[in-house]
Formats: C-alpha cells, sequence, structure tokens
C-alpha cells in the first residue's frame, strides 16, 4: 500500500522577513561606506596635494617679494650721497631695524688712485687710528700697496652689536676677499644685483656662514649685506612651516648638498611628492623644495575615514534600528487592527442591540408619558416644574383648563403670584420642607384664576437634586380639590 508523501515543516517567510530587511539595509550602508571612505581618502590625497602646491607657489612669491623689498631697501639706504661715518651708521641702523635678520652691511666705493690718501685720513680720522687700504688677511699693516686706477675699498661697516667683528671693516679692498671678487666685479660692471654663494670665513659670524648681496646704488657705490641664510629664511618661512612638511632651499649654483635652509620635520619624508620651485637671488639661482612627510597624509586621511567611518555606523545603526522598529511596528499594527476589527464587530452587534432596547425603551417612555398625561388630564389638574427660586420652567398645557391661563403666561414667573394670599404662606413652607427632606410633600391651599378667583387644590411637590449642580428646583402637581 502506497505511503502517504510527508510534509515536511515550512518556517514561515513573514518571520524571516523581519531580520532580513534590516540586515540587508545595513550591510548596503557599511558598502557604501567603505566606498565614500576610499573617495574621500583619494580626495584628501589630491586636497593635500593642493595645498602643498598653493603653499609652495606662496613661499616662492613670499621669497620674491621679501628680496625685492631687501634690494629696495639697500637703495632707499643709499639714495643720495653718504659724505660721513655718522651718516652711514644712522641710515645702516634703520636697515638692520627693518630687516632684524641681517649681520650688518658695508658701503664698498671706487676711489680713485688720486683721492687714496684723502680717504685714508678720513678714515683714520673717524677710527681714531691710522686705516690705510690693505688686503684680505693682510697680517703687516704698512706693507705698501702697488698703484692702480682705482680701489673699491670698504669705506664704512656697521654689524649689530651681538655679532663679533668679522674682519670686514673701513680700508679693507674688496676684490681681495677671493669669495666677493667675482660676484662683485658683476655687481659693478653690469649694475646688477649679485649674491656670493655661502662661504666660511675667518673670524665670520657666530656660526661661521654667511653670504653677501651687492646691490649697487651708482656707478661707484655698492651696498654689501651680510646675511646669514638660515637664519634670514627661517624668519621669512618659519612661520609658515608645518612639522608635517619639511622645506629645505638650496643653492642650484653652489654644487654641494648642504642647504641654505632646513626645516625640522617629524617623521620620514616622501621624495616622490617633493615640490620644487626655482627663485631668483641676484645673479644665483635658489631652489625651494617641500617635502611632505607620510604623517601629513596619514593624519589628513585618518580623520577624515574615521569621519566617514563613524557617520556611516552611525547612520547604518540608525536606518536599520529604525526600520526594524517600522517592521515591528508594522507587525504590532496588523496585530492591533485584527483585534480591533473583531472588536468592532462585537461593538457593532452590541450597538445593534442598544439600538434595539432603545427603541423599545423609547416607546416604553413616550406610553409612559402619554399615559401620565391622560391621568392627570383626567384628574383635572397639571405638572409644573420650578427652578430654585421658584419660576416656572415648564407647566403642562392643562393648566389653561384649570386656571383659565395660557402656558406661555407662567414661563420664568413666579409661581407664587398665583397662589392666593392666605395659601403663601402654607406654598413657601411645603417648598421649604421638600428642599430639607427631599421627599413629596402635600399641601392643600388656593390658587388664583385668570379672573382672580380662587381655586381650592392639592398641591404635592418634591425638590430636584442634581449630583453635580446639587438642588436645581422643584416638580409640582396641581389637582383640584372638592
Amino acid at each position: 500500500m502506497p505511503r502517504a508523501p510527508r510534509q515536511g515543516f515550512r518556517f514561515p517567510r513573514r518571520l524571516l522577513l523581519l531580520p532580513g530587511l534590516p540586515l540587508l539595509l545595513l550591510v548596503i550602508i557599511l558598502v557604501a561606506t567603505a566606498w565614500l571612505a576610499q573617495t574621500a581618502r583619494d580626495e584628501g590625497r589630491t586636497l593635500t596635494n593642493q595645498l602643498l602646491a598653493t603653499r609652495q607657489l606662496g613661499h616662492a612669491a613670499r621669497f620674491d617679494a621679501h628680496f625685492s623689498l631687501l634690494v629696495a631697501s639697500a637703495r632707499g639706504m643709499a639714495a643720495g650721497h653718504i659724505g660721513n661715518a655718522t651718516e652711514f651708521r644712522q641710515r645702516a641702523n634703520a636697515l638692520l631695524a627693518q630687516h632684524p635678520t641681517l649681520l650688518g652691511v658695508e658701503l664698498i666705493r671706487r676711489i680713485p688712485h688720486d683721492r687714496r690718501e684723502q680717504v685714508e685720513q678720513q678714515m683714520s680720522a673717524e677710527l681714531n687710528q691710522y686705516v690705510p687700504f690693505r688686503q684680505w688677511q693682510q697680517l703687516v699693516a704698512n706693507v705698501p700697496l702697488e698703484p692702480r686706477d682705482d680701489y673699491l675699498v670698504v669705506r664704512w661697516s656697521y654689524a649689530r652689536s651681538d655679532i663679533e667683528e668679522n674682519g670686514i671693516s673701513p680700508g679693507l679692498l674688496a676684490l681681495s676677499v677671493p669669495q666677493w671678487r667675482r660676484d662683485l666685479q658683476t655687481a659693478f660692471e653690469q649694475q646688477t644685483v649679485t649674491t656670493t654663494p655661502l662661504t666660511a670665513l675667518d673670524n665670520e659670524s657666530l656660526n661661521g656662514h654667511s653670504l653677501r648681496i651687492f646691490v649697487p646704488v651708482s656707478q661707484d657705490d655698492v651696498i654689501s649685506i651680510d646675511m646669514d641664510p638660515t637664519h634670514w629664511l627661517g624668519g621669512l618661512f618659519g612661520a609658515y612651516q608645518d612639522p608635517r612638511v619639511r622645506f629645505t632651499v638650496h643653492d642650484l649654483n653652489q654644487h654641494n648638498k648642504t642647504p641654505l635652509y632646513l626645516s625640522p620635520a617629524e617623521g620620514s619624508v616622501l621624495s616622490e611628492r617633493a615640490l620644487r620651485s626655482e627663485v631668483a637671488a641676484g645673479n644665483r639661482h635658489w631652489m625651494i623644495t617641500t617635502l611632505p612627510t607620510k604623517g601629513l597624509y596619514l593624519q589628513a586621511n585618518t580623520q577624515t575615514v574615521r569621519r566617514v567611518w563613524m557617520t556611516g555606523l552611525i547612520i547604518a545603526l540608525a536606518a536599520a534600528a529604525a526600520l526594524t522598529t517600522l517592521l515591528l511596528l508594522r507587525q504590532f499594527y496588523r496585530r492591533r487592527l485584527t483585534l480591533a476589527e473583531k472588536r468592532q464587530n462585537h461593538l457593532d452587534t452590541r450597538q445593534q442591540n442598544l439600538e434595539v432596547e432603545k427603541t423599545i425603551l423609547h416607546k416604553a417612555l413616550e406610553e409612559s408619558g402619554h399615559r401620565t398625561r391622560d391621568l392627570i388630564g383626567l384628574a383635572g389638574g397639571f405638572v409644573a416644574e420650578l427652578d430654585e427660586r421658584g419660576r416656572t420652567g415648564f407647566v403642562s398645557e392643562q393648566v389653561s383648563d384649570l386656571l383659565d391661563l395660557p402656558p406661555s403666561t407662567l414661563m420664568e414667573q413666579p409661581f407664587e403670584t398665583h397662589v392666593a394670599p392666605d395659601s403663601l404662606e402654607s406654598y413657601q413652607a411645603t417648598l421649604a420642607a421638600a428642599r430639607e427632606t427631599r421627599a413629596i410633600e402635600r399641601a392643600d391651599l388656593n390658587l388664583l384664576t385668570d379672573t382672580r378667583r380662587a381655586l381650592p387644590v392639592t398641591l404635592r411637590v418634591k425638590a430636584i437634586a442634581d449630583p453635580v449642580h446639587g438642588f436645581t428646583g422643584y416638580r409640582l402637581s396641581v389637582i383640584p380639590r372638592q
């Protein structure tokens, strides 16, 4: 006998839908976050390169501007003929105050041979000692110099008070300094700004290295500016440096690897990402190089990527939580909707039953009202309602038969105006007793008809009490008394 196939257990698909959708949404957002993080990393690297390029152009422009300002200041210092040491010292002091990173300044002047003796006497008088023209590092002061047509002489020199004597003083033949000769001749002959290479002279400045910038101001005068390039470039670029970027300046005309300026940097540099700009320092060409470190890209990318991931995770968790909440609320709503529909059906059935009961009660109430009015009419009396001050609020139409008064004339009027004067006290006492005992009180008294005729009646009064407002008035019935 063949056996019926066994039906396996089927897991409800709706139960799989609940955790599946939030998990799928979470995976999609995380994948999108990873893509955004990679894009942000690439954008961060690009922006960093652009920032470095902009900073590199700024360094080159800053160097050109400051070097031009230095040359202009030197020419402004020598504007007009300088005739004595005091005037030179004042102008040199103003130049060094404007450029605090300079070491000193000299005026090199062309002196014809026929004025040599006069100039030597002037220098001796200014320094209070015999000052002849002399060669560089000349040990014997009275060694005679060979006559020549003219002499390029350091006429005056001025150095900072905190710099040691550097051996450059008035009377020195400038062309005798080996490191100056070629650039100084070029400055005089071509009337162009020249710069010497970085050199170490005997008794030079404190660190032993400096260079000279020769600024021609006329055919016979050249301003020589003594500069420590490390100090000057440090003052020029130091405030704009980043420890994550190495900044160097080299002299391209000087074939050595010693930089004129080297800024400290944290970490290893990326030589393949170096940015270079060539600038002119007189007749020499300097190379400004920016070398970013790994830390620069790492820090920029790390901060950006971390923010992207944190934002993505927060959005993913929030979206998954929101979707899960919506699914749970949907499931809860459907259950509540089913229960509400069942309850609504039950309430509809109950309402229909209540409507039937209401109809039955309404008919019974109408029949009771008709029966009451018929009984009162058959008894020949009427009923009325008074407020708490005894004014008529309702009166049945039988009052017109009994008192010959239309019901409208009694509305909002004190009922006691239709009580005979001899029964007024009994009427008020009955009302007071009904209000106090909250029971039906009875009294025999006389009412006044429309013609002011006394009509003996039996009055029954019941006080009306409301649970919220308390006492609100009276209900009374009036039946003729034989």
